[in-house]
């Protein structure tokens, strides 16, 4: 088996990393080069090999379309990998420096929801791909652990604390402790987060008040984006964009939902966006 050239539209990335249309180019360059930059290592028999991840990507200027060409050299290992793939945001792991943080990170995101993982040391090592350095245990704590967890809570959506394992004075084990990082989730996940609370509190009675009086908005859904607004700290732009929302309600030559439905719907999407826009 192999892999088949992977065509990404231009606007999709651009939504994942909340960036301008006209920036992905370059920040996809720049993924890439940070991407290849920590290569594969294997064996291959009985030979240590190291592979680049992809081999070319080339940009359709004129379709808005990437297209990225992985390496055929790692297809027998990562087609393997079905049962153990864990899913995150690519910009949490592209900017990663080192080596070590990169595999770190893979390791316990796998572990994100259950919120606790425990290794034998020289699992640890051999997971890691250190297995036989490190003799000493404050070595490896020092050069290899401690930089990797600063670097992970710094730039990822985890964040991990540790403590040893011990068998009287000697560390025998690693216990890792991962919860979500809110201090680098995006726009969008902070609305959702909100959104998810089981008791949604009442924090801008006022704009509240306007969405119920003056566009028929259901109370519950008021609430919401009322407090989305308010910890945003949109209000003004809210405020404005409502009237341009009940223009192109009006304009609807086919009305599907009630006013209120509508505002609802367009301005929470425009939040979770991480921006309103306020364009006629």
């Amino acid at each position: 088996m192999s892999f088949e050239p992977v065509t990404a539209a231009a606007k999709e990335i651009a939504s994942l990393y909340e960036m301008p249309l006209d920036r992905t180019y370059s920040l996809i360059k720049e993924v890439m080069i940070n991407i290849n930059s920590k290569p594969a290592e294997y064996m291959d028999g009985n030979r240590k090999t190291i592979s680049v991840w992809f081999t070319t990507i080339s940009y359709h200027e004129g379709e808005g379309l990437f297209t990225f060409h992985i390496n055929q050299h790692l297809s027998p290992y990562l087609l393997g990998l079905k049962d153990n793939f864990t899913a995150y945001r690519l910009k949490d792991v592209y900017q990663f420096k080192s080596a070590s943080a990169w595999h770190i990170y893979e390791i316990l995101r796998q572990h994100k929801y259950i919120g606790k993982v425990e290794f034998y040391l020289e699992k640890f090592k051999a997971l890691v791909g250190v297995s036989g350095n490190y003799p000493r245990f404050n070595n490896l704590k020092l050069r290899l652990i401690d930089p990797a967890i600063v670097e992970i809570n710094e730039k990822s959506d985890i964040d991990v604390q540790y403590e040893l394992i011990k068998h009287g004075v000697k560390v025998t084990g690693l216990r890792f402790f991962i919860a979500k990082n809110k201090d680098t989730m995006t726009p969008a996940e902070k609305v959702r987060q909100a959104l998810s609370k089981g008791k949604t509190p009442n924090n801008n009675p006022e704009f509240a008040r306007l969405l119920r009086e003056e566009y028929r908005m259901a109370p519950a859904q008021a609430k919401q984006l009322a407090n989305l607004v308010d910890h945003n700290g949109q209000e003004p732009d809210a405020r404005a964009l409502l009237p341009k929302l009940r223009k192109r309600y009006e304009a609807l030559a086919n009305r599907k939902t009630a006013l209120g439905g509508y505002v609802f719907r367009a301005l929470r999407d425009e939040l979770t966006q991480g921006n309103l826009q306020i364009q006629s």
